[in-house]
């Protein structure tokens, strides 16, 4: 039973791993809405 929950821990782990370093596909759509979301205290030239 032992091995079957750090199995189970190991592929989840794997799992995690995988969508953490996985690319993401559009910043250029999420700096904008975080412009929209901030207003005043972001710009696109701040993180440039």
């Amino acid at each position: 039973m032992d091995n079957a929950l750090f199995k189970l821990l190991y592929l989840a782990m794997m799992d995690i791993t995988k969508k953490l370093t996985k690319k993401s596909g559009d910043w250029s759509q999420t700096l904008d809405q975080m412009c929209i979301y901030f207003g005043e205290r972001i710009s696109p030239a701040d993180l440039i």
